[in-house]
């Protein structure tokens, strides 16, 4: 005769049923692995390198790569001082850069005859400086302003004087003159126009080239 105590074959099945079952404890240990690795592989390893934000790019591929830069103007750089006679700084070619709206550099060169020309005038002693040192390390060019009639070998000559902005070479010769304003020239029945910032050396009678020649020499 079975115990009172000892429970029945039905007891058994339904304790079966009631209890839970238990995981084997080495799928805990796999799937708690996977979790941490996964975890790790979010974190930046040290010392590496983020990805780039969008829109941000390196200074050497977006200044310094001159297919960036698209030639603009001629540029004649005047320093204004109060109560001093204008000084001339250089002769520079504009560039614009293709992509960064306001983003320009003057780049110190003989002038550019393909591209149109501007004179700029600036007021910061700092440009004077720069020019100054720049000036310091020997070079063959010539920039200075000339005030003489214009005359050109056609005949036509402006009813005042204009200045000129002159850009020459040591031991060459002068190689533009630029007008610092717009010109009205005449000659008989023709009245001519011509636009501030033209380079008229080309077209000038013999007599307003020598005066430029006798200006050149002075500064040599």
């Amino acid at each position: 005769m079975k115990s009172s105590l000892e429970p029945s074959d039905d007891d058994l099945r339904l304790i079966d049923r009631m209890t839970p079952d238990i995981p084997d404890l080495s799928d805990l240990d796999s799937e708690l692995t996977r979790i941490l690795d996964t975890a790790k592989r979010a974190i930046p390893a040290k010392g590496k390198k983020r990805d780039r934000p969008a829109g941000i790019q390196r200074l050497d591929s977006l200044y310094k790569n001159p297919e960036n830069w698209e030639p603009w103007s001629n540029i004649t750089l005047v320093h204004q001082s109060e109560g001093k006679v204008d000084t001339i700084l250089g002769f520079f070619i504009s560039y614009r850069h293709r992509t960064v709206i306001g983003a320009r550099k003057l780049v110190h060169s003989p002038a550019d005859p393909i591209l149109g020309h501007e004179i700029e005038y600036v007021t910061d002693p700092w440009y004077v400086e720069e020019a100054q040192r720049r000036r310091a390390t020997p070079s063959t060019e010539m920039h200075f302003m000339v005030t003489v009639q214009i005359i050109l070998d056609d005949g036509l000559r402006s009813d005042g004087e204009h200045i000129l902005h002159v850009g020459a070479t040591r031991g060459v010769g002068i190689r533009q003159a630029v007008l610092d304003a717009p010109a009205r020239l005449s000659s008989g029945d023709t009245i001519m126009y011509l636009p501030e910032g033209l380079d008229i050396l080309d077209g000038l009678a013999r007599e307003t080239k020598i005066k430029l020649k006798e200006a050149f020499d002075g500064q040599s």
